[in-house]
């Protein structure tokens, strides 16, 4: 049990939130799950291919014919620091950086690009033998994936292939693989039109664990619903901040990039209080959550924990924050909360 504890004092009572976990979890084959800490504004008119972590900022590598540049983009305000074109006949595909150079690849041209990381400067081109879709590397080797289920191994110098992976999951190869982001010895990579991302073993290509972040752009829930997703809107786009073990994940056309904390559904975390507010009548809380954990708000006139009551306040965990209404009768003396999150 993990307990969090913050007070709200009044003139003439006493409010206590307390935030308490259960761990009573459930294993699903999709065992990880999402935390949006922060959501910054993201241009919603770039079709996002590739997108690093440096320096306190994000490079971002756009994708369309006649629409696909490199950028660098200040954090959190969004603003465009440094822009290059690629010429109108390619379409920009993922992006790496490594030995202080950006590497960039195309679609179907089969053609990347070097740039200075500081100048954005071009210092060259080269070729691969495949379709160009996501890019990353283990320090010493490029990692390409091609939208198959096979992630090839380039040589960061002279950009041979020099071996490859087929990805699978319980056996099943796991196709359509696009962008990649190297996070603690694993190679990340989403699917393309669905919002899992898939955690492979780069020395194997074995699945560890599959991370369902549905719902993170709920726009997008709508989109799929009404058959409109024809513009390609769709999750795309992972960064890691390996110092401060952040990660930022976003999508094509999505106007804001989300950092989030994932967690397997097996270590869920506690549940955050980020803002309380009192009224006449009731206590106003607002709760950063976990997707598919259930929450419950629970109150008590004592600290005792065999007398809490239900509130009637619990929903599922939508990845993202909730604000809890609760009815508060402002003469009693005082009066105890308590948010709790289990698995369902």
């Amino acid at each position: 049990m993990k307990v969090l504890y913050s007070k709200i004092r009044m003139l003439i009572s006493f409010v206590a939130i307390y935030t308490v976990i259960f761990l009573e979890i459930k294993i699903y084959s999709q065992d990880q799950t999402y935390q949006v800490v922060e959501s910054y504004p993201h241009d919603e008119r770039v079709y996002t291919q590739g997108l690093i972590f440096y320096e306190g900022d994000l490079l971002l590598g756009t994708g369309l014919n006649a629409g696909s540049f490199l950028r660098r983009v200040e954090l959190p305000s969004g603003k465009t620091l440094q822009e290059i074109s690629l010429p109108e006949k390619y379409f920009g595909e993922g992006i790496t950086l490594i030995n202080n150079n950006i590497i960039q690849l195309t679609w179907k041209s089969r053609i990347g690009f070097v740039y200075d990381v500081k100048t954005f400067e071009r210092q060259g081109t080269f070729s691969y033998e495949t379709e160009g879709w996501g890019l990353t590397h283990n320090d010493n080797k490029l990692i390409l994936s091609d939208g198959t289920d096979r992630l090839y191994f380039l040589d960061s110098n002279s950009f041979k292939t020099i071996g490859h992976v087929n990805v699978n999951f319980r056996g099943k190869p796991v196709g359509q693989l696009n962008e990649l982001e190297f996070v603690e010895g694993k190679v990340w990579a989403n699917q393309w039109y669905s919002e899992y991302v898939y955690v492979i073993d780069p020395n194997t290509g074995d699945v560890s664990s599959v991370i369902d972040f549905t719902g993170l752009y709920p726009d997008l829930r709508k989109l799929i619903s009404y058959g409109l997703l024809d513009t390609g809107a769709v999750l795309n786009g992972i960064a890691y901040d390996s110092l401060s073990k952040r990660l930022f994940i976003t999508g094509k056309l999505w106007p804001s990039i989300y950092e989030v904390i994932v967690h397997p559904l097996s270590k869920p975390l506690p549940p955050i209080i980020t803002d309380f507010n009192i009224g006449n009548n009731y206590v106003s809380l607002t709760v950063r959550t976990s997707r598919n954990l259930l929450y419950q708000i629970e109150s008590s006139a004592d600290y005792a924990f065999d007398k809490w009551d239900s509130e009637d306040k619990h929903f599922i965990g939508t990845g993202h924050k909730k604000t809890f209404k609760i009815p508060y009768n402002i003469n009693k003396k005082q009066q105890f909360y308590r948010v709790l999150a289990k698995s369902i």
